[in-house]
Formats: structure tokens, sequence, C-alpha cells
């Protein structure tokens, strides 16, 4: 768990260092990026028989330790869909919840 955690917070790190100025909404933006990877762990999550409580606690703490402007989209953007996140996951793709929430 722990490992993948790890995992989650440096690819988050490495997305920072996209261009000086990202996009943020489309496809490949900084925000669908975030919600893309946010989803597909929480379906790590959720296989792992977490419940949705501890799913939000867990992605709550994750966003808090991005930087700059991915902990505000995180946060801002990403974390109010955790519960749409956490429902929709065994019935579709990180990339199909996350287009159908506008993120991406």
């Amino acid at each position: 768990m722990k490992f993948v955690f790890a995992f989650v917070v440096f690819a988050f790190v490495g997305l920072s260092f996209q261009a000086a100025h990202p996009k943020i909404t489309n496809k490949g933006g900084l925000l669908c990026n975030i919600c893309e990877t946010v989803a597909a762990y929480v379906k790590e999550l959720a296989e792992e028989d977490i419940t949705e409580d501890e799913v939000t606690e867990q992605i709550e703490a994750l966003c808090n330790v991005l930087p700059g402007q991915m902990k505000e989209l995180c946060n801002d953007d990403v974390l109010p869909y955790v519960e749409n996140i956490y429902d929709a996951i065994n019935n579709q793709t990180a990339e199909e919840i996350c287009e159908s929430l506008s993120l991406c």
C-alpha cells in the first residue's frame, strides 16, 4: 500500500515538470492527468475492499502532499468527485470516468 501511495505521489510530482504553462482541462492536460491518476488509485483501493470514506481520506492526504497548482487542482477539482469515481470505478475505466466528469 505504501508503495502505491509513493508511486502516485511521484507520478504527480513528475507531472509538475510539464511545460511552463500546461494545458489544464483537456485530454493530456494537468487536471485530466490528476483525475486519471486519482481514479486509477481509487480503483486499486476499492479492490482492496477499502471503504469509500477511507478512500476519500487517502485521496485527501495525497492531494495535500502535492506541490502548488497540482494541490489546488486536486483539492478543488478532483477531491469533490471521489464519491462518483468510487461508485463508477467497477464499470468504467479511469479515462471514461474523468471524461464523464468533464475533467478531461
